[in-house]
């Protein structure tokens, strides 16, 4: 484990409008290819998930989000995203 946190778990929700880069920013985060990009404005995420990191990044656990904005599913992803953090503690 990486000394920064000394063995603790660094939780890291990636929230906002679809298209702006919240799944390349968590698998930079993560040090590797852990979500799915999308290279223009369509939302790739369509699901709430998580992924830990490897290596240096092991004491990271990033969650990736479906961009709000996405016509009309805002309230559905919400819902979704709230049940995840529910169950996966």
């Amino acid at each position: 484990m990486n000394q920064r946190n000394l063995g603790k778990l660094v939780n890291i929700l990636v929230f906002g409008e679809k298209g702006t880069g919240k799944s390349a920013l968590a698998n930079h985060l993560l040090g590797y290819d852990a979500f799915k990009v999308s290279g223009d404005i369509k939302d790739e995420t369509k699901v709430t998930f998580g992924r830990q990191g490897k290596g240096d990044s092991s004491d990271l656990f990033v969650i990736d989000t479906p961009g709000l904005q996405d016509e009309g599913a805002d309230k559905e992803h919400m819902i979704q995203l709230v049940q995840y953090i529910k169950n996966h503690k």
